[in-house]
């Protein structure tokens, strides 16, 4: 059984095509956990409307950070396998299949399994829609599967849409909630270091590029959450110098966007 976590805060704008998307799978041996996160649009009406007996509801008691919401709908999973689907992005009919059928065909341990994915914008011109898109990791000929985390270590390459993780080792991973913005990034790097990951050079899924996807105060905290994760795993698993990378990454975002009294605080911090 794979289960699906659905985590929405008013995401009524795309929030069928998604729930579609998962419906029309291949693969049929899945259920749908829909966390709302306390949402005040058309989200609820929208899911219930679907009546479908594998679709499973569930009210937050109270709004909380994505990591907690994430963390709170696993929970209430009963699958071997979790996947996770933004309210504005989709998946390719084939999706789940092709994963099932990948970690069928492994003989490893496998901790999960991910793919391409398309980034897509649609643009509205004159009444006439067209769309601009590209291929997410997009700089690889061939996915890094096996053991990947001397890649991840440099950064988080994988789109979390595309991922189909293997439950236990979501929990061995451990809290993964704290994080805000990057639980992805913790729960891909520390599953990375214990177990093999399969890469299908296939584009899988589909992620909506909006206005809304990622502002400049949660790009910056996401760097940091990404500093802190590097940090934390890298001491426990004797990674040297690996932490200069994601510093370098920091002070080109504070250089672009013009924080000179972050830029002194980090040079001092970094020795440079």
């Amino acid at each position: 059984l794979v289960s699906i976590i659905v985590n929405c805060f008013n995401g009524e704008k795309f929030l069928a095509e998604a729930l579609e998307s998962v419906i029309n799978q291949t693969y049929q041996n899945w259920e749908l956990i829909f966390w709302d996160n306390q949402s005040c649009d058309q989200s609820a009406q929208i899911v219930k409307s679907f009546k479908h007996p594998k679709i499973r509801y569930f009210l937050a008691p109270k709004h909380t950070c994505l990591g907690e919401a994430r963390s709170f709908a696993l929970s209430k999973s009963k699958g071997q396998w979790i996947a996770f689907l933004d309210c504005d992005d989709y998946w390719d009919k084939d999706k789940l299949k092709f994963q099932v059928n990948a970690i069928k065909a492994h003989k490893g341990d496998i901790g999960f399994v991910y793919s391409n994915v398309q980034l897509f914008s649609d643009i509205i011109k004159n009444n006439r829609t067209s769309r601009i898109s590209a291929v997410k990791p997009g700089n690889r000929k061939k996915l890094p599967q096996g053991n990947i985390s001397k890649y991840l270590f440099l950064g988080n390459f994988v789109p979390f849409d595309s991922i189909l993780y293997k439950k236990k080792a979501i929990t061995e991973a451990g809290n993964f909630s704290k994080f805000k913005h990057c639980p992805d990034y913790y729960l891909n790097l520390s599953i990375s270091i214990k177990y093999d990951v399969l890469g299908l050079d296939r584009i899988l899924c589909f992620y909506r590029i909006h206005d809304y996807n990622l502002s400049n105060l949660i790009e910056e905290i996401g760097i940091l959450e990404s500093i802190e994760i590097v940090n934390l795993l890298s001491k426990k698993h004797n990674f040297k110098n690996i932490l200069k990378v994601h510093e370098i990454r920091y002070l080109i975002y504070l250089l672009k966007n013009n924080k000179f009294i972050k830029i002194f605080d980090l040079l001092k911090e970094i020795n440079i």
